[in-house]
């Protein structure tokens, strides 16, 4: 009996994200080929590689690609609790530029691309949270929590350690670190997305730790 084989890499996302992709850029960075498969299969990744090679949205537009599922129209009421379901920590010094760069294009594309193919698109709330952000906005999103949060590690410091702020982690399936090389020990860019509906941050490395400038992997 012939066993049916499930797509891995760009070929198991949805038709509006691959068309996007392809239209975009052409074909995947040897860092997305590599880091997709696993990350589809909800395992921890670590990408290791150079600042241009798209690692960054390689661990994010699996995300996106999952939250375009879920809150899709023609599947009906989404199920999933209310809260946030994809976090993003990126440095504050390169925020606005991942932004730009890693979440409107891709969502503004992926709409296009889905209304040429006749599909309707969801409503993406996203919000941003850095010291700069206004009380209002803050207020706003634990009335309203978005789908997507971008924040610096140090802002999602100060949320975890709030009882009311902490609650919108609930339902979050993928916290993605960018660019982790203050913790890292390394030059090198580096991206971690982890699939998991509980996550822990621990803000020093342990003593069965081993810094990634000398993992084989880093040499």
């Amino acid at each position: 009996m012939e066993q049916h084989v499930q797509p891995e890499g760009l070929g198991s996302f949805s038709q509006p994200v691959q068309n996007w992709f392809q239209n975009t850029f052409g074909k995947p960075t040897l860092p997305q080929e590599a880091g997709w498969p696993p990350i589809q299969r909800g395992e921890h990744t670590l990408l290791l590689a150079p600042t241009g090679s798209g690692k960054t949205l390689a661990a994010f537009l699996w995300g996106i690609d999952r939250l375009f599922r879920e809150l899709a129209p023609e599947e009906g009421p989404v199920s999933h609790p209310l809260g946030i379901r994809l976090l993003y920590i990126s440095p504050l010094k390169a925020l606005n530029n991942d932004i730009e760069r890693n979440l409107r294009v891709p969502l503004a594309g992926i709409r296009q691309a889905a209304a040429d193919l006749g599909l309707g698109a969801p409503d993406v709330h996203v919000a941003v949270r850095s010291g700069d952000t206004p009380p209002r906005e803050r207020r706003a999103a634990l009335r309203r929590p978005p789908h997507i949060l971008i924040t610096t590690p140090e802002s999602l410091y100060l949320m975890l350690t709030s009882p009311r702020a902490r609650t919108l982690f609930h339902g979050a399936y993928r916290p993605s670190w960018t660019k982790s090389t203050r913790w890292l020990g390394t030059s090198a860019g580096c991206t971690s997305p982890s699939a998991s509906n509980g996550f822990s941050i621990s803000p020093r490395p342990t003593p069965t730790h081993r810094p990634l400038r000398d993992h084989p992997a880093a040499r």
